[in-house]
């Protein structure tokens, strides 16, 4: 055990280490860069043979780039970039093998060769044992379908509505009832440990599966011989070893036989890797909705720097995108070369507490809404291309808006992204973040709170966020003047992202706009005689 954690913390400092180093060369966007270098090559050359006709080779791609391209490629990279021989310890295609050679790195190693097929065999054992679980559904599983139905990937708790609380339509599932008025009566969803209950007449129910188990006992055979031949064949094959999953979901769906013609809701979380089996249900008539949660779409531009390209919007799939606005239409359009249908459906409220603490905001008041910084082990292998979301910016951010409230007599409400998590979050932001709340005109609101409610009261003057936090485009539905503040004035205004609002980068401009906005305010009493 001992051993373990010596050489677990050895890893890490060899990575702290390799960003140290690009950032003494200015060169933080490197990890990005690779990333696109081998995503570039892999699309063209798939792109040459295949042109986004062929289901597998699109989902394959897609494999490549989510199990492989992530932050356990980010750390192996770090610590090559620090090591005497430069060669990266990694589980590698032999093409991206030797294309980081052409990068001048040590990667087509043997010990990476092995590591290459333990990999493939890994996947190859997930798809055993996916067979074998949807075996058993056959004989064991509830969600046997027999209307049309919608199915969430992907939730959580709070995203839930129930039958006792205000703000239901704050939750995905509240909203697509509300706002699109939804047939189904049957809605699923993965949230384990919730007993399946009834909403505004439509049963909500946990499932352990996106698609239904197999009921005809003709099915349950096709199935068992198909995967009985595919256990044996894929043994030899690649690429049939890393799709062994994909392809056991897809033939499960193709061998249930139903004429129903579900909605399937993914979200932004896991934008890359559309499932197998989604083609052949779109096929037989069933939508599959790619829905946006927040606005974190785009990659950060830097003042001073070249454009800092998104490695992966070229290679999704997605049938049909809901999105918030215009401006995030124009970006998507100009990104995804898959022939795709956009509906713009507004802000997409996601998640709201089960029992959130309400309480009266009786002092006029900021409302802020920041990003919790993360400790340095875990904020350098997430391959930012500059620092910005770190602890001395959140720091910054929060000292700048507290000067700017006490000169104006403001009380700061803070709306936290999330609860804290100790081990990932940054101390000395935490530390400093207590300190204001202790103060008099620091508020602290329920993080599981929604935006929505939280911004309705009269006595809020001004929202003031992090960018790009989704949070203000409710702030602004809620008529508040709203603003994203960059303290370090680092960030290029005119991005996608901050062309809906104005961008401020200094503490002294940020008094400035207070003060303007704060004599409109008094500008309506007077005109309205108060």
């Amino acid at each position: 055990k001992d051993f373990l954690i010596k050489k677990d913390k050895a890893y890490i400092r060899s990575y702290m280490r390799g960003y140290q180093i690009l950032k003494k060369q200015n060169n933080l966007g490197f990890l990005n860069e690779v990333k696109c270098f081998l995503t570039e090559k892999t699309i063209q050359k798939n792109r040459i043979k295949f042109s986004f006709e062929e289901k597998e080779n699109i989902c394959l791609t897609q494999f490549m780039l989510t199990r492989i391209l992530d932050y356990d490629f980010n750390k192996a990279l770090l610590s090559a970039i620090s090591s005497p021989n430069k060669e990266i310890k990694f589980h590698l295609p032999k093409n991206w093998r030797l294309l980081l050679e052409s990068k001048g790195f040590k990667a087509n190693t043997k010990s990476n060769y092995l590591r290459w097929i333990f990999f493939t065999y890994k996947w190859y054992i997930i798809g055993i044992l996916s067979g074998l679980v949807e075996f058993s559904r056959f004989f064991f599983s509830k969600f046997k379908a027999k209307k049309n139905f919608a199915y969430f990937h992907n939730l959580t708790l709070n995203n839930l509505p129930y039958e006792d609380s205000k703000t239901n339509d704050r939750t995905i599932i509240g909203w697509y009832i509300k706002k699109f008025k939804s047939n189904e009566k049957e809605i699923y969803h993965t949230v384990k440990g919730v007993s399946n209950y009834k909403y505004k007449e439509r049963r909500i129910i946990f499932t352990d599966s996106p698609i239904p188990s197999l009921h005809e006992f003709k099915s349950l055979c096709k199935f068992s011989f198909w995967f009985f031949l595919n256990t044996i064949y894929s043994i030899f094959f690649i690429r049939r070893r890393l799709l062994f999953r994909e392809r056991v979901m897809q033939n499960v769906y193709t061998y249930y036989n139903s004429n129903f013609k579900p909605k399937y809701f993914f979200h932004n979380t896991g934008p890359i890797l559309r499932p197998l089996w989604t083609y052949d249900a779109e096929i037989k008539g069933a939508k599959i909705i790619f829905y946006f949660y927040s606005l974190n779409y785009q990659e950060i531009q830097e003042k001073g720097k070249s454009e800092v390209k998104n490695y992966f919007w070229e290679s999704v799939s997605w049938p049909e995108y809901w999105i918030w606005n215009n401006y995030q239409l124009g970006y998507l359009k100009s990104k995804i070369q898959y022939p795709s249908k956009f509906i713009n459906v507004g802000p997409i409220p996601f998640s709201t507490g089960r029992k959130p603490k309400f309480f009266q905001i009786t002092k006029k008041s900021i409302i802020v809404f920041d990003i919790q910084p993360k400790r340095d082990y875990f904020y350098q292998f997430l391959g930012v291309n500059f620092e910005f979301y770190d602890t001395n910016f959140s720091i910054k951010f929060l000292e700048s808006i507290n000067s700017v409230a006490k000169k104006f007599n403001l009380n700061v409400i803070i709306k936290r992204k999330r609860e804290s998590l100790k081990n990932l979050d940054s101390k000395k932001y935490f530390n400093f973040y207590k300190k204001l709340i202790k103060s008099e005109n620091w508020i602290e609101l329920d993080p599981n709170l929604d935006v929505y409610s939280v911004s309705k009261s009269k006595n809020i003057v001004a929202s003031i966020a992090t960018p790009f936090t989704s949070a203000v485009h409710f702030t602004k539905k809620n008529k508040i003047p709203t603003v994203y503040f960059d303290p370090t004035n680092k960030m290029i205004e005119n991005q996608t992202a901050a062309q809906q609002f104005e961008l401020i980068g200094s503490e002294k401009k940020l008094f400035h706009w207070m003060e303007k906005e704060l004599n409109k305010l008094k500008g309506l009493k007077v005109f309205f005689g108060i």
